[in-house]
């Protein structure tokens, strides 16, 4: 068998990875949980690119695929646990119009650092093998409140089964992918809050936003807040409208604070946003009077040009996109406003 070794493509920060051999695609990625009873473990996601599957007929006269699944998990060289099934994707009539194949795993793991083995083959094409491996954390709880990962969604509803896509009364269908295009207005996420057992009853504030990349700034148009009480798991399942969210580099962010204010916990994930659509809000540097300011202070055009260079390194996406498209021939007092306006977004 000709397999065919992978490097995982790493989509920046966030636990979501491709995976490509000769044809077959994969996207790959995981969460850690707690059970009730506080032991730790490990829910895997795949999602298989249904048109990068050999479709062979059936006996029934439908076109099916499958995919050879092996999930090892290595310490120290030594193999703690693993599993090997097989997948099978929809039965269709027409083979030009394959599906994606979705697939959950769960693994009990106590806290430690692991190798994770992929390996998938599809069953139609013996040469189309891939392997890939991934290094992974579990962490010890350690915080008396402390998150799960972000297990982000492509829908959720109400449910009462007990399969591997249901929690906490809900039916989870993830989303693989830490990229959302113009097409996906929503971002949908599921997390747990787990809390020791002298903060039970206790009153908490939970904030869920939107920050840049670039930017250690809350956007507070997707900023949301809300009271709770803590429980030994609180389930959070909510949903942030993006129709209006520039494209960009962001990370979700979920933090829960005690009466003062104070930090007790805090977990992020990274996507990214493509929505042409939506630009930089312009409106708000064409309001800004720089008079007075340190901006007004810098007369020279050329100096200016190159002061708002500078800031490249740190700015966001739709602000370098607004430089490059708007700047360019701009007046002295324009790019006076926007200097001030991208100071002012950092105070």
């Amino acid at each position: 068998m000709n397999k065919k070794i992978i490097i995982l493509f790493l989509l920046l920060l966030s636990p979501g990875y491709l995976l490509q051999a000769e044809s077959l695609k994969a996207y790959f990625a995981y969460a850690v949980f707690n059970t009730p009873d506080n032991t730790p473990y490990l829910e895997t996601y795949l999602t298989i690119k249904g048109s990068s599957v050999k479709h062979t007929l059936q006996e029934d006269g439908m076109f099916q695929g499958f995919v050879d699944v092996q999930i090892i998990f290595r310490k120290n060289d030594s193999i703690v646990d693993y599993d090997k099934y097989e997948l099978s994707g929809y039965a269709i009539r027409d083979s030009s119009q394959p599906k994606n194949f979705l697939d959950i795993q769960r693994f009990v793991l106590p806290a430690g650092t692991y190798e994770l083995e992929l390996q998938l083959n599809d069953r139609a094409v013996a040469s189309d093998t891939l392997v890939s491996t991934v290094e992974i954390t579990i962490a010890a709880r350690q915080k008396k409140m402390s998150f799960s990962d972000i297990e982000l969604l492509q829908s959720f509803e109400k449910s009462s089964d007990t399969t591997v896509l249901d929690k906490n009364g809900y039916r989870l269908i993830p989303y693989v992918f830490n990229y959302y295009p113009a097409s996906v207005g929503e971002l949908s996420f599921y997390a747990e809050l787990y809390s020791n057992e002298d903060l039970i009853g206790e009153s908490f504030l939970l904030n869920y936003y939107i920050r840049p990349f670039e930017l250690d700034k809350k956007l507070e148009r997707f900023t949301y807040r809300k009271k709770m009480k803590a429980g030994p798991v609180n389930a959070l399942l909510k949903s942030i409208d993006i129709s209006q969210l520039p494209s960009g580099s962001y990370f979700l962010v979920l933090e829960s604070r005690d009466r003062e204010n104070k930090l007790l916990s805090m977990r992020e994930i990274f996507f990214q946003r493509y929505n042409p659509y939506v630009s930089f809000n312009e409106a708000e540097v064409i309001s800004l009077d720089p008079t007075n300011t340190f901006a007004s202070r810098i007369k020279d055009r050329d100096s200016l040009s190159k002061f708002i260079d500078y800031t490249f390194p740190i700015s966001t996406s739709s602000e370098r996109l607004f430089v490059k498209s708007m700047l360019k021939d701009a007046d002295l007092a324009t790019m006076q406003r926007y200097f001030l306006h991208f100071w002012q977004q950092r105070n």
